[in-house]
């Protein structure tokens, strides 16, 4: 092998590696085999029929067979060095591999040279023929493949696009997909092939082993080749990590910052759950149409991560409509801060309505934590409702239609911009990114409406950033003003003071949530809502439309008055129907006549139901007064309210007389207002209705 071959070798190689390093060996080695048989039949015969003298170099090199073997490898190995700065890692493995073929092949032809063999055997063109026969049998006895295509996405997209940057020494990358080899590459992370659905549960107690001591774990998955279809690789990251990311990248990958000490996970999806003992905590909740054997919740996420909830359903007979489940977070104010709503469903994905009787069944839910939640205690809250209806089940032996399951603890991870969730589209806030006052930066905004109506409030939030650590403790201020005059506002620390601006961390992300009551007597008219931070700035947010309320406190001529106090909220004085027959076809056309009795501060529903004369309700109308134009907390002491019903038949079979009732009830619990001075919680009306045929 001469110069000529050498070199042409070392730059095929080279640029096959460079442009495509997941190519075979094979036909690597075979090319080059090709070039050195070239080389020893052709080109050499063309320059002796030229008779060309040879060069010093030239005949150095042909005293010394092995010299082209050797220059070739240390070309190589320097080339590894350009793959390497130009983050090529696997073209600059497999170059080095090349390179340190050809000095093995250099070294042992010059140690031939001292072995005492026939002069003849040392011919140029035998020594040129072994060559070829090494490079054959090499490019047999490797039988190289090459790589897989998840492999190759990995290498020249995966890790210089998303991985090379953020690995380091502490981290570790893991696979659980056949196709996908990361021992192949031992030269780039810290990595860990796993198989989880073989280890089965002991996969927990290697993974605890694994992961002692380590920041992050990137999790490289292919859905369709994953061998976790079982969950136990996924329900441990959740339990003992926090999800940092989630990204479509070319290869599907997971970011979980470990959270130490690690243990086996709590919560368990339908896969693992009839497979782990004592897998639910035995909490029963009657819903009626179906009830809870068991439930579980992990006590502890971080601030925008999901909290894991596993409920095993119980159902004694199919609901005619699928049922969902409601899980809410509520803050140390009982505030909503999220809702996750989902269907539930068996393991083989079929609703409520399409299970058999005494049918049992396994949900697993996560529940996204808002980006911007602050660290603290939240209370986790569970109900059931029909799809497509918004009231929920009531639960039998209890008030109310949801039960709090308990409490658990978010804590502030490291990476604080992350948002896996992507919970900061569902907020809708508005971008504003306006530093109010030193080291202070409001970064968006939200508010409920652009119009509100007098008595009623208005919810503002506010995502806060520090711009550095150690911030005083900072004022926060929220104004509505019409014509310079403020007539509404809402001031103090943020959070109800339960996380002043003088313990955040820098770059952290606070969700802040303010209610802003407009006074009941409040004009209507345009109004300015400001966001502002005492002794800094104010921002203007948006204009508010105040609604222009017309106010009576004379009752108007009526048939019927009647006095039927409702505790300190307002007495209904008079009401008026339509008409006495009515058909189930129709609706029963009723108005009542309230007088407010003093200012409340939360908004109350009118129930109006027609009973049968066995007392079973035919046709009802809840809701806010005047169809939601006049809430309670709007009221003024001794206004006349005119609040006009429709009650919808729900019993089409009905005809007879029937009786009206009416009454006051908090649309939050369901609980009812009693009446003044007695136990009864309805009025009935001295009216009788008669559903007649039509």
């Amino acid at each position: 092998m001469n110069l000529f071959a050498s070199a042409t070798c070392v730059l095929f190689i080279a640029a096959a590696l460079l442009v495509a390093p997941e190519i075979p060996a094979r036909p690597l080695i075979f090319a080059c085999a090709s070039f050195i048989l070239l080389d020893a039949l052709v080109a050499r015969r063309l320059l002796q029929s030229r008779a060309m003298p040879p060069s010093r170099l030239g005949a150095f090199l042909d005293s010394r067979p092995h010299a082209p073997l050797i220059i070739a490898g240390v070309t190589l190995l320097a080339i590894v060095a350009l793959a390497l700065l130009a983050n090529q890692q696997l073209a600059a493995a497999r170059i080095a591999n090349f390179g340190y073929g050809f000095l093995a092949l250099g070294v042992v032809v010059a140690l031939l040279q001292f072995v005492p063999l026939p002069h003849r055997l040392y011919d140029q063109r035998l020594l040129a023929a072994a060559v070829v026969g090494v490079f054959v049998i090499a490019g047999f006895a490797l039988d190289e493949t090459g790589l897989t295509k998840a492999e190759a996405i990995y290498i020249r997209d995966l890790n210089p696009n998303y991985l090379g940057a953020r690995v380091i020494a502490d981290d570790l990358v893991i696979s659980d997909s056949p196709q996908l080899d990361l021992a192949a590459f031992p030269r780039i992370f810290p990595s860990l092939n796993l198989r989880p659905d073989e280890r089965g549960a002991a996969l927990w107690d290697d993974l605890r082993v694994a992961l002692q001591g380590k920041r992050h774990v990137f999790w490289v998955s292919i859905p369709d080749d994953s061998t976790d279809q079982l969950g136990y690789l996924a329900t441990f990251l959740q339990a003992n990590g926090c999800l940092n990311d989630a990204r479509e990248t070319p290869l599907p990958l997971r970011v979980y910052e470990m959270r130490a000490p690690l243990a086996n996970p709590r919560v368990l999806p339908p896969s693992l759950a009839g497979r782990v003992p004592n897998a639910f905590d035995p909490v029963q909740i009657d819903f009626g149409a179906i009830q809870t054997a068991g439930v579980r919740f992990e006590p502890q996420v971080c601030s925008h991560d999901a909290v894991a909830v596993a409920i095993r359903w119980q159902l004694d007979q199919p609901t005619a409509t699928p049922l969902q489940v409601s899980l809410r977070v509520l803050d140390a104010q009982a505030r909503q801060i999220q809702a996750h709503d989902e269907l539930i469903q068996d393991s083989a994905q079929r609703s409520t309505d399409q299970w058999a009787a005494n049918s049992q069944a396994s949900g697993y839910y996560l529940a996204p934590i808002p980006f911007g939640t602050i660290p603290g205690e939240y209370v986790l809250s569970l109900g059931v409702y029909p799809l497509g209806s918004a009231r929920r089940l009531q639960i039998k032996n209890a008030t109310g239609d949801s039960v709090v399951l308990g409490s658990f603890r978010v804590y502030r991870p490291d990476d604080s911009a992350a948002d896996p969730y992507q919970t900061i589209q569902g907020t809708g806030l508005l971008p504003a990114r306006a530093e109010l006052r030193e080291g202070l930066i409001l970064d968006a905004y939200g508010i409920s409406s652009t119009s509100v109506i007098p008595g009623t409030s208005l919810n503002v939030t506010a995502r806060w950033r520090a711009l550095r650590d150690n911030l005083p403790a900072y004022t926060i201020r929220i104004r509505l003003t019409q014509d310079q005059r403020v007539i509404a506002e809402s001031f103090g620390a943020p959070l109800d003071k339960a996380y002043p601006t003088d313990t955040w961390s820098r770059d952290e992300p606070v969700l802040d949530r303010w209610q802003l009551r407009v006074p009941p007597d409040a004009a209507g008219g345009p109004a300015r809502l400001e966001i502002g931070v005492d002794g800094g700035k104010s921002l203007y947010v948006a204009d508010i439309d105040v609604a222009a309320i017309t106010r009576t406190f004379q009752l108007p001529a009526v048939t019927n008055r009647v006095q039927a106090p409702f505790g300190n909220i307002g007495t209904l004085v008079a009401f008026d129907v339509d008409r006495p027959e009515v058909s189930s076809a129709e609706t029963v056309g009723l108005t009542l006549y309230w007088r407010a009795a003093s200012a409340v501060d939360r908004d109350y529903a009118v129930f109006a139901q027609l009973l049968a004369a066995d007392g079973h309700v035919i046709a009802q109308s809840d809701g806010a007064p005047a169809g939601g134009a006049r809430p309670t907390r709007s009221w003024l002491m001794g206004e006349i309210v005119a609040d006009r019903r429709e009650l919808r038949f729900g019993d089409l079979t009905y005809r007879g007389d029937a009786t009206l009732i009416v009454g006051l009830y908090d649309p939050i619990s369901d609980e009812r207002v009693p009446l003044a001075g007695g136990h009864d919680n309805a009025f009935e009306l001295p009216a009788r209705i008669r559903v007649v045929e039509r």
